[in-house]
């Protein structure tokens, strides 16, 4: 997090020093930014930058978070609009964010994050969506407007690692985008897509068939 300094600044300082970093964190993946292209791009002198951050990975984690943030408020209305069909509001939900990540407005930004995120990074995004506790005090580590009847859910602990594990097949989806759009020009969204649901429809009914068919 930013530290206090920041939150200190009028709305219009903070909205020019985040709308900054990122133009600079869609420009290029967060390892090719420096504090110099960052302080650059919002025209602070580079003692400005560490009386508002501690560090790049600081700016760069709050942008996502905002982001992250922003998103909480449909997923709660995707659960409730599928009468808590975990698995129906997942699709629904993350298929529609899935063409937002690569067709949207910030789909440059989303593409540098998709592609170069690691697995510390990955756990961390997906920790920070299981975990924290949205702003109307709707828990987000166990949704109360979950239909646990249609799930083999223990508790708090199993639907954590479910989430950890579909929430991996959206990060992926996305980056295996990129990775194939690379190497194959003419692949289009809809068939990453259609592998998202595939995996997801997997890991909701099973991929064995039933003895017989």
């Amino acid at each position: 997090m930013p530290k206090q300094t920041f939150f200190n600044l009028d709305v219009a300082k903070q909205k020019r020093l985040v709308d900054a970093a990122f133009h600079e964190f869609s420009r290029a993946p967060f390892d090719e930014v420096s504090i110099t292209d960052l302080v650059q791009a919002a025209k602070i002198p580079r003692g400005s930058f560490y009386q508002y951050f501690y560090d790049k990975t600081d700016v760069y984690d709050y942008l996502i978070e905002s982001k992250r943030q922003a998103s909480i408020d449909d997923w709660f209305h995707a659960l409730d609009e599928f009468q808590g069909d975990l698995f129906a509001a997942f699709k629904h939900y993350f298929g529609n964010l899935l063409t937002d990540a690569i067709m949207g407005t910030n789909a440059a930004f989303y593409k540098n994050v998709f592609l170069h995120m690691d697995y510390s990074r990955s756990k961390k995004l997906s920790d920070r969506f299981k975990h924290q506790n949205h702003p109307s005090r709707r828990p987000i580590d166990l949704p109360d407007n979950v239909d646990w009847q249609k799930l083999k859910i223990q508790g708090s602990e199993d639907y954590q690692l479910l989430m950890h594990i579909l929430m991996g097949v959206f990060y992926q989806s996305v980056a295996h985008y990129y990775l194939k759009k690379q190497v194959e020009p003419d692949y289009d969204l809809a068939a990453t897509k259609h592998q998202f649901y595939q995996i997801i429809e997997w890991l909701q009914f099973g991929a064995q068939k039933e003895k017989g068919m």
